[in-house]
């Protein structure tokens, strides 16, 4: 696992949530939003999880893990990762080359 002592706790126990909950391969962080206080107001992240069935396990995230700040989570088998990061314009490319990986 990647550091996560820099991340704002609700970000880190979401991700160390998943890490255990889900065994994903990666998670990346790519959206933080803070309000005028500086406090977390939403977030968004980018799970990579060999699964059958993504929108299923995408789901069941959400219904396990609890979180005070609005996130929101997209999924990608490492099949689909591995093939949009490489298609120029795709979001998962944004994704590869801007956001923060924060598990691995």
């Amino acid at each position: 696992m990647t550091e996560n002592n820099r991340l704002p706790k609700e970000i880190a126990d979401v991700v160390l949530n998943i890490a255990k909950d889900f065994s994903p391969d990666k998670i990346y962080l790519f959206s933080n939003k803070s309000g005028p206080n500086g406090i977390t107001a939403g977030f968004k992240l980018c799970v990579i999880i060999d699964c059958e069935d993504p929108d299923e396990i995408q789901r069941e995230i959400y219904r396990s893990i609890d979180c005070e700040v609005p996130y929101d989570i997209v999924l990608y088998t490492p099949e689909e990762w591995s093939e949009l990061t490489k298609r120029k314009g795709s979001f998962a490319q944004k994704v590869f080359e801007t956001g923060a990986l924060v598990h691995e």
